[in-house]
């Protein structure tokens, strides 16, 4: 089974594509939509088994994009540019059709990049939760 290393080596292997998508604002906001789009995708799969599994991607696409977004945007910049280029790093992983469990697989295919994301969520929940706050407190 898939450990903590793996995940690590995972993220690891793109954070240099990922640099690259967070220093170019048009290529990070083509990147962002595509992220998106993949998770409504993925959330509208009627033969999913794993809904719990989906549902829980689909969270936290969401809360990355969105912070990736703000922070490309110049709007929220409070969170390490590591944590950033890491969560880039697992929207990659996520997105990216080569991936140790093929996304094709019904009920197993998105197991990996849920396993993915949430080890990023966790190794980054201070950051995330400081985001959280921020998100629902700005001004609309």
């Amino acid at each position: 089974m898939i450990d903590n290393k793996d995940f690590e080596s995972q993220i690891n292997r793109k954070k240099v594509e990922a640099e690259v998508i967070l220093d170019d604002e048009d290529l990070s906001n083509d990147f962002i939509d595509k992220a998106e789009e993949k998770a409504r995708r993925t959330a509208g799969k009627k033969n999913n088994s794993k809904k719990t599994s989906v549902r829980d991607l689909v969270s936290y696409v969401t809360l990355f994009t969105s912070l990736v977004r703000d922070y490309v945007k110049k709007e929220y910049r409070e969170i390490p540019v590591g944590s950033i280029v890491a969560i880039i790093a697992a929207l990659l992983y996520f997105v990216s059709p080569i991936d140790i469990l093929p996304d094709f697989i019904p009920g197993l295919g998105y197991i990996d990049d849920t396993a993915i994301l949430a080890f990023s969520f966790m190794n980054m929940k201070s950051d995330l939760d400081r985001y959280r706050r921020w998100k629902q407190n700005r001004p609309a």
